[in-house]
């Protein structure tokens, strides 16, 4: 997991933001939309 999480962090700093900045915005959709604590996963979707 360190292993990906370091990956996510180069990703940021490549395109120009920061580890707070990323932070943030998981926060902001864990708020918004949930979180995956309850590990509730949507499995699929009818069109």
């Amino acid at each position: 997991m360190a292993d990906v999480l370091e990956v996510l962090y180069s990703l940021c700093s490549a395109r120009g933001y920061t580890k707070a900045e990323l932070e943030a915005e998981r926060e902001k959709k864990a708020k918004d939309r949930g979180g995956f604590n309850n590990r509730i996963f949507l499995e699929y979707v009818d069109e």
